[in-house]
């Protein structure tokens, strides 16, 4: 085909050696194949963006020491001892707090402030003192609170469980 010089077309070669009319390619743009490809692509990328959006900044992991599920300290009191698993999912060093609630007179054992460099992650060994009129026999829901100390919007609350005498 001889095609004037300087001139550039965006159609495709069967509209340009005329074997259909350029207002049949809106049809074939138009085709359910095309429109179901478009829309899933669409979705995926919602999805990855809004997935993206609320990723957590911080992640936390507990684990519970399954040898000794409680023991009685020097004190007099009652001790569950769990393995914290931090990591830092974001793109600065934080450094975090570490909390526990749940029953009167809980304490912390251990470390309760760590420092993570990005995506970063650290295992934290803590142990939880209750007096033994406050734990009684059986498991009692208790919180592990970890928060940024530069950003208390990022703060993960993890539930776990105390066992009593």
């Amino acid at each position: 085909m001889n095609y004037p010089r300087g001139l550039v077309r965006y159609t495709t070669e069967n509209a340009l050696e005329h074997k259909y009319p350029e207002r049949d390619i809106i049809k074939k743009i138009t085709r359910p194949r095309v429109i179901m490809y478009a829309v899933v692509i669409s979705i995926t990328l919602g999805v990855t963006v809004v997935s993206l959006m609320m990723r957590q900044p911080v992640k936390v992991n507990i684990e519970r020491d399954r040898v000794a599920l409680v023991r009685e300290v020097e004190d007099g009191l009652l001790e569950n001892s769990y393995r914290l698993l931090i990591q830092n999912a974001s793109e600065q060093t934080h450094t975090y707090t570490i909390q526990a609630k749940g029953l009167p007179e809980m304490k912390l054992v251990g470390e309760n402030q760590i420092q993570l460099a990005p995506t970063a992650m650290s295992d934290v060994a803590v142990r939880i003192q209750v007096p033994p009129q406050f734990a009684k026999m059986g498991s009692h829901e208790i919180e592990f609170i970890v928060t940024a100390k530069d950003d208390p919007a990022q703060t993960v609350v993890e539930k776990a469980t105390f066992i009593g005498r």
